[in-house]
């Protein structure tokens, strides 16, 4: 249960999930955290998950959604674009008691003696922060911390942006675990984590290793009536492509009907309404693919 503290510690953080072997990718299902709207309550849909975290989005000037009290000044790493999703995670000592999280959903669970490997970019900022926020990394079979395996926590931040690589090997108590759990534990400070969308953080930190090795690009976006995707060297014959709506919402679907191979396909997805979506691509083998995208 949150309460009207003092001291706040933000932190942003870039995720890249991937198996470092070649084969099969493993990333987060919705890296743009666009399954749930803000708020200043815990929230949940199939691909997030919240112990009492708080869900934000930049407007272009502030953010909004999130704790009134917390006071959060910095802007996205990069940019100020409207759309840009964080977490808001309080303490232990401050907040919440044993520390606040949110899990974010793998596009398939993690296989005992496989390595894997997390990219971070995280700041301190808000009333009374320290600079000094360590965020932990956990994962789960469930969206329960009650099997959780702890995996380490990260250098501690300042007030600059500072970018850290996480990698570990996964062990047989975490094999199947197919959720990840970020934020604070029950005796450090509170921290803010970012999603790492386009419109947010530049492709090379918004592209999954899943993403990157099917998808060139989607344009226009924002689209109107129509987008296009342009495919990069992959057999997606089958394949089914969705939009979800930020409540996690199934709003459309259609099955990918020519057998393609490093080229293009326009989709008509009908009378949406404007706004931010989550696209799903699911090839007939191989992960799913997850982009945001914009209705104008």
């Amino acid at each position: 249960m949150k309460s009207n503290q003092r001291l706040y510690i933000f932190i942003y953080f870039n995720i890249l999930v991937g198996v470092l072997p070649v084969g099969a990718q493993t990333f987060l299902m919705d890296s743009c955290l666009i399954s749930c709207a803000p708020g200043t309550t815990t929230f949940s849909s199939n691909y997030l998950f919240s112990l009492d975290a708080d869900l934000l989005e930049w407007n272009g000037s502030s953010w909004t959604g999130g704790w009134p009290s917390a006071n959060i000044l910095l802007p996205p790493p990069l940019n100020k674009e409207p759309g840009c999703r964080a977490a808001f995670t309080g303490s232990g000592t401050l907040w919440t008691t044993g520390g606040e999280k949110i899990a974010m959903r793998l596009n398939q669970p993690l296989v005992s003696g496989q390595s894997y490997s997390l990219r971070f970019t995280y700041a301190s900022d808000g009333t009374g922060a320290n600079g000094n926020f360590s965020p932990v990394v956990y994962s789960s079979d469930t969206t329960s911390l009650l099997n959780a395996v702890f995996i380490d926590s990260l250098p501690a931040a300042g007030y600059n942006w500072i970018n850290n690589y996480l990698s570990f090997t996964a062990s047989v108590s975490q094999n199947g675990h197919s959720w990840i759990f970020f934020g604070t534990n029950a005796n450090t400070s509170s921290g803010l984590m970012g999603s790492f969308c386009d419109a947010c953080y530049p492709p090379s930190q918004a592209t999954g290793i899943g993403e990157s090795a099917l998808i060139e690009s989607v344009y226009p976006d924002p689209f109107r009536n129509y987008f296009t995707i342009s495919f990069r060297n992959a057999y997606l014959s089958g394949a089914s492509v969705s939009l979800i709506n930020p409540a996690g919402q199934l709003i459309w679907k259609e099955t990918i009907k020519n057998n393609l191979q490093g080229s293009t396909y326009t989709l008509y997805p009908g009378t949406l309404a404007s706004g931010i979506y989550f696209l799903l691509l699911k090839p007939k083998q191989g992960s799913i693919v997850s982009r945001r995208i914009i209705r104008e």
